[in-house]
């Protein structure tokens, strides 16, 4: 289990490398706003979900009464690591593939350097990603992977969307 959270503490480290290898490449080739955009969006649109996953999980378990069995606070540190985290990372990754894909369809050649600086890192991260997730789906139980695979869903098209106000 140690393992895997240290595969996923090297994901997030090479996600956060990848943008900023792009945003240092692509600087003063692209608009700054498209920059902050790879930098700081897929976070942004994805945090407010993670802290009502792990605030969901921990009021369920209060009202149903779980906290004779396990405390209050062990259902959503399990949910946070075996869901939320994995799910989280690959969102990003996707998240900033997507806007990296946005930025070459708009800047197309200009913007090549910022790809290939991207892209190694990002593998690297949802490759990471991927192996801790397979390493733990031999633990848990068949549902799980359905589980994730939803949360993964969701988590990926919150995302690559941006809100625009009405």
């Amino acid at each position: 289990m140690s393992f895997a959270a240290f595969l996923f503490l090297l994901a997030l480290i090479a996600n956060i490398a990848a943008t900023t290898f792009a945003a240092i490449t692509l600087k003063g080739i692209i608009k700054p706003e498209l920059i902050s955009d790879l930098v700081f969006a897929p976070a942004a649109r994805l945090s407010p979900y993670a802290a009502i996953t792990l605030i969901l999980p921990w009021a369920i378990s209060a009202i149903a009464g779980a906290g004779k069995a396990v405390s209050y606070m062990e259902l959503p540190i399990v949910m946070f690591f075996l869901v939320l985290v994995p799910s989280l990372l690959i969102a990003l990754s996707i998240s900033s593939w997507f806007l990296m894909i946005n930025i070459l369809a708009r800047y197309k050649r200009i913007a090549m350097p910022g790809l290939v600086a991207f892209l190694p890192p990002s593998a690297l991260a949802l490759y990471l990603t991927l192996t801790a997730t397979l390493r733990l789906i031999h633990y848990l139980p068949s549902s799980y992977v359905f589980v994730l695979s939803i949360f993964t869903i969701l988590l990926t098209l919150n995302g690559c969307t941006r809100h625009v106000p009405s």
